[in-house]
């Protein structure tokens, strides 16, 4: 599910260079036209000005903070808070088409003039609620033509998509790549858009990292839970073995394997080793429908884990084939269970203090249900 956003640049570029640009580009199809230029060049988009200050003992350097504007952007490799997130730019590949083409073989060439960018960028959640990016921010690119592309021009499938729908806890920090197809004209001299969903909508515009090659940056501590507060809570979660009502199941929590990757692979020939760095992580539960009619397990509840850095594991982080793996698309009748194996591909530093947390998958709006994994 993507939104289009149609979104205006909002401050004035006089350069020279944007004359040649105009609304019949090929890509105009597929992007909102505006009446403003981005910067013609990476280097005017990156300019900042430092400020030097002699003591009779040392000599320091200040960097001016940029402003986020079209005219002063936030230089690649450095934070800057939009809404309740913060966002950096790390990476940008100018031509991504034969990229993106291998990715998927159903994802379509550009249009004659026309080809795929791809800017990589990092989202931490800065606020004190959990959150998926979605609901927090939407991105887009400008350059010289005088368009914005949005969402709108799309790429298709792409190398690690910045994953928008995954929950984000304070604190923690996803990394991903965004892609547009723009107008060969535009696609060396972007910017990145930034706006924030709210009422009173703020936006901040990012330049270009000049390179392909992930910049090194830190990123922010995530938040630790609060001990000792309520029991289900993600400080205090239940105990495994605990039997707790979500919604119209009784949910429990049967068994652990922290480290199931052997057994994954055992399971099916075709199961792929987890990525670097990354574990199986298996988790035995039993589930009890108790409403009125018939229920499907994952038609009215989502379960998904979280560990110390605070961000998400759902069904995109597959094991594969899964050994006793529990029948997501059983119909249950009153009374009925049931029973099985769940897995996640989760970091190995988060695997220690993973937890799971179970919530009414139809409206989202109740608190969830946390339960301890050790």
């Amino acid at each position: 599910m993507r939104r289009i956003l149609m979104v205006a640049v909002a401050a004035v570029l006089a350069v020279s260079a944007c004359s040649s640009g105009s609304s019949d580009t090929t890509a105009a199809d597929t992007v909102s036209t505006v009446t403003t230029a981005a910067p013609t060049s990476t280097s005017e988009a990156t300019t900042t000005t430092t400020a030097t200050t002699t003591t009779a003992a040392t000599t320091t350097t200040t960097v001016a903070a940029a402003a986020g504007t079209m005219d002063d952007p936030v230089p690649a490799g450095t934070w800057a808070r939009v809404g309740a997130v913060d966002v950096v730019v790390l990476a940008n590949e100018p031509d991504a088409t034969e990229l993106v083409l291998a990715e998927n073989e159903f994802n379509t060439a550009p249009e004659p003039g026309n080809r795929f960018v791809m800017w990589r960028v990092a989202v931490a959640n800065a606020g004190e609620q959990t959150t998926p990016l979605l609901a927090e921010v939407s991105f887009a690119v400008a350059g010289p033509s005088t368009v914005v592309y949005n969402t709108s021009a799309n790429c298709g499938v792409i190398p690690d998509q910045l994953d928008e729908f995954r929950d984000v806890f304070p604190g923690g920090t996803v990394e991903g790549n965004l892609c547009w197809e723009v107008a060969d004209e535009d696609a060396e001299s972007l910017v990145l858009l930034v706006d924030e969903f709210a009422f009173s909508s703020e936006r901040i515009v990012f330049a270009s990292a000049g390179t392909n090659v992930p910049l090194a940056v830190d990123y922010p501590t995530p938040v630790p839970p609060e001990t000792g507060g309520p029991v289900g809570t993600r400080g205090n979660p239940y105990p495994i073995g605990d039997t707790i009502s979500v919604g119209e199941w009784d949910i429990t929590v049967t068994d652990v394997a922290e480290d199931a990757t052997a057994d994954v692979l055992a399971e099916n020939s075709f199961n792929e080793v987890p990525a670097d760095g990354r574990q199986f992580f298996m988790v035995g539960i039993e589930a009890t429908y108790n409403g009125a009619a018939s229920d499907f397990l994952f038609a009215s509840t989502s379960l998904s884990t979280v560990g110390p850095l605070a961000v998400a594991y759902t069904g995109e982080d597959t094991c594969g084939v899964v050994p006793g793996e529990i029948e997501v698309f059983s119909e249950v009748f009153p009374g009925g269970t049931v029973a099985g194996k769940l897995c996640w591909s989760v970091r190995s530093e988060d695997a220690d203090g993973l937890v799971l947390y179970v919530q009414e998958a139809v409206t989202l709006d109740g608190e969830p249900v946390f339960f301890d994994l050790r």
